[in-house]
């Protein structure tokens, strides 16, 4: 072998290293991931919220947690903040946030010029799916979700909203569960199908057992089996009688 070809084998050796190398970092370790890291304002693109009451913000890590923080900025001070989850086919739903910020962690992934996130939150994030994103400039990019386009701009962890909230502790004996089947006027409603999963006891009366005790994260509301098509669930609040929330199936 000649020392031109040597030189020229050497050459294209690096030259394929330094490929391979690339495309490990592009395609196994993620495509410039680092531009995601820290917390972002979402909004929805074409719309102004400039007087939204809830905002959101996503936060991205650089050990690939994901976190969204939902934060509600206008409430009432005189019924508490309860954020629930229905599940129509078991006609359930769930305490998944208390309070006027709400925060879902999970984990996310840029691969193939598509960003893939594996978390929940008010906006259901397909399993395997990844959405198309655009980066305006270092401080500002733009996802692509469903028929939606979001806007995000960058902004200090620290500057999301931290609302002052005085309910603590509460108690589901301060709540009345109604349920409607207006749509089956003819059903009997059976009062005693409404549980708590984790307490023995059924609802009845005017507001929940005080044996339920206090409302907690993951509490999960069963409502009984009913026929109707369309079911209303409200939830009130005992002392002034202020709508906490309405859940429909």
């Amino acid at each position: 072998m000649t020392r031109k070809t040597m030189v020229i084998t050497s050459v294209v050796i690096v030259a394929i290293m330094i490929i391979g190398a690339l495309l490990y970092f592009v395609v196994f370790k993620g495509e410039d991931q680092s531009k995601f890291y820290g917390t972002w304002r979402a909004d929805l693109a074409g719309f102004d919220f400039g007087n939204s009451t809830t905002n959101s913000y996503w936060t991205f890590y650089e050990d690939g947690r994901f976190k969204n923080t939902e934060v509600t900025l206008e409430f009432s001070d005189n019924v508490p903040i309860i954020g629930f989850e229905e599940n129509e086919g078991q006609k359930t739903f769930t305490v998944k946030s208390l309070g006027p910020k709400s925060i879902e962690w999970g984990t996310y992934e840029v691969k193939g010029g598509k960003l893939y996130i594996n978390a929940q939150s008010d906006i259901e994030f397909p399993i395997g799916f990844g959405f198309d994103y655009n980066f305006v400039n270092d401080n500002q990019f733009t996802l692509n979700v469903m028929m939606f386009q979001l806007e995000f701009n960058k902004i200090d962890e620290s500057d999301i909203p931290d609302p002052t909230y005085t309910f603590d502790n509460i108690k589901w004996e301060n709540i009345n569960i109604s349920v409607d089947t207006s749509f089956s006027s003819s059903e009997e409603l059976q009062w005693d199908n409404i549980q708590l999963t984790r307490s023995s006891t059924s609802y009845s009366g005017e507001h929940a057992p005080s044996n339920w005790g206090y409302v907690t994260i993951n509490d999960e509301i069963e409502i009984g089996d009913y026929q109707s098509d369309f079911i209303t669930v409200t939830l009130t609040w005992v002392p002034n009688g202020e709508e906490i929330d309405m859940i429909f199936f």
